[in-house]
């Protein structure tokens, strides 16, 4: 990430400043949102899709690429505070952002649901591609465990893995996650 990004990145944490960043991913995904807090690793940002929220999202920032918050931004600042939407920017409990070993250890010691993600970059390999939600159950050396339901609602009946330098994002209050919790059964491994 450029100086120059990372400085504005910090200008605007905590401010409601709207800014686009952009990951090298296979889809050119950016995301959107505004910035909630930063460390020397991560990012943590509430996270929006055209006029609704996604809940927040942490991002590493070595794995971003580039920075916009400009005119379309500013607009759509303007559009969120005419519809009330910025009341839906932050977070109820802010979580600690020292590098990510630290924010799956406070995941698991308060039960956090989240959604953990390993994203494939250019060239890698989309089997290799992992969407968790549930919760984390251990922090280990280098993995991250996870017990996770699958996509008709079922929980695992063991904890998945994943290493923790893979994770490239973990998504909090996430409305997606939230409605599938609400009716699903609750987790086993809690």
């Amino acid at each position: 990430m450029r100086e120059a990004d990372l400085d504005l990145l910090r200008k605007y944490a905590g401010r409601y400043r709207k800014v686009r960043l952009t990951r090298p991913l296979l889809a050119g995904q950016h995301t959107h949102g505004f910035v909630l807090a930063l460390s020397d690793e991560l990012v943590l940002m509430s996270q929006f899709h055209d006029f609704y929220s996604e809940g927040a999202v942490v991002l590493r920032l070595k794995d971003i690429s580039g920075l916009r918050s400009g005119e379309f931004e500013r607009c759509f600042e303007k559009m969120y505070r005419a519809e009330g939407l910025l009341d839906a920017v932050g977070l109820s409990v802010m979580p600690p952002l020292d590098d990510m070993r630290t924010l799956t250890r406070w995941l698991r010691d308060t039960r956090t649901p989240a959604i953990i993600e390993q994203e494939v970059f250019e060239g890698g390999d989309e089997e290799d591609e992992l969407f968790l939600l549930g919760y984390v159950t251990d922090v280990g050396e280098g993995d991250v465990w996870i017990r996770h339901f699958d996509a008709t609602g079922v929980w695992e009946e063991e904890d998945d893995f994943i290493e923790l330098d893979a994770i490239t994002s973990v998504q909090l209050e996430a409305p997606y996650l939230e409605t599938w919790l609400r009716h699903i059964p609750p987790c086993p491994a809690l």
